[in-house]
């Protein structure tokens, strides 16, 4: 999947705002090659939701971090809201991944499309 295949399928993602993320155009070589990404939120870094899991991106000016979880390992999700912004905490068994610094209204909507695995 190409980097303009990934806008046009998140151009209506409640993230869309974040398509030109540096992160954003790191996903073609971090998908899966059968992989889709549905949505997508910002923060200190990315949260990238896709048909098979969750996936956590940091690039910084020497470094790509990428963590994921397959969706079936996902075993809770918490939202940690700030006064401003918020943070979103996956757990997967032992692990777990964070996003901090997102928009408090985008963080809830986000977490609801999540919920209803839109």
């Amino acid at each position: 999947m190409t980097y303009e295949e990934i806008k046009r399928l998140l151009k209506t993602s409640i993230g869309s705002r974040f398509l030109g993320r540096k992160e954003v155009k790191e996903l073609p070589s971090i998908l899966w090659e059968d992989e889709i990404p549905k949505n997508l939120v910002g923060g200190n870094g990315i949260l990238v939701v896709t048909d098979k899991r969750l996936i956590f991106i940091n690039k910084g000016i020497f470094s790509l971090k990428v963590k994921y979880f397959l969706h079936e390992e996902v075993s809770y999700i918490e939202e940690i809201p700030r006064i401003t912004t918020g943070e979103i905490v996956v757990y997967a068994g032992e692990e777990k991944a964070k996003i901090k610094r997102v928009d408090r209204t985008v963080l809830r909507m986000f977490l609801t499309r999540l919920e209803s695995k839109d």
